[in-house]
């Protein structure tokens, strides 16, 4: 079958090369879109200095257990998580203004019992201790991420944002 004189004036086009052409300009349309908390998957760790000094932060997993205790400090019961998710520590330095983000570090539906240091000391009490889990109602579809930052002041906090 011989094309016509119609179709010879447009050049021919192969599948591969116009999916390859919609793939780029898709690619290009969404790149660098990011919608904040959105773009923090499910039991993400992020650290920020908001001070105007450099500081050090540190997280470390204590115990992991099936249920909260003790105001939310501690955990209690047992929850099979693999041994990596057991031993969970993270450290860094942050210059002011830095952000260090750690991805899915929290992989368990589990209650992990943290504790933190600032600048190589542990924090006591509510400061420095609280039982995070991840996905705290497994019939539910709501998950959180850990921030810890050191604010404008120079204080410590932390908080479990929603998804």
């Amino acid at each position: 079958m011989s094309p016509s004189k119609q179709n010879d004036a447009i050049p021919a086009c192969s599948r591969r090369r116009f999916l390859a052409t919609v793939g780029i300009g898709l690619t290009g349309s969404v790149a660098g879109c990011t919608s904040g908390d959105d773009d923090y998957p499910t039991g993400t760790l992020r650290f920020a200095n908001n001070h105007d000094l450099p500081h050090s932060l540190s997280l470390r997993v204590t115990d992991v257990g099936a249920r909260p205790t003790d105001m939310n400090r501690s955990v209690d019961g047992y929850a099979s998580v693999p041994p990596s998710q057991r031993n969970i520590t993270t450290a860094t330095t942050l210059q002011p203004g830095d952000e260090q983000t750690y991805r899915s570090v929290f992989t368990e539906p589990a209650w992990y019992a943290i504790e933190f240091s600032l600048d190589g000391r542990v924090l006591d009490g509510s400061r420095g201790h609280l039982a995070f889990n991840p996905i705290p109602n497994e019939a539910s579809e709501e998950t959180r991420y850990l921030t810890a930052s050191v604010t404008k002041a120079g204080e410590f906090s932390w908080g479990t944002p929603h998804l």
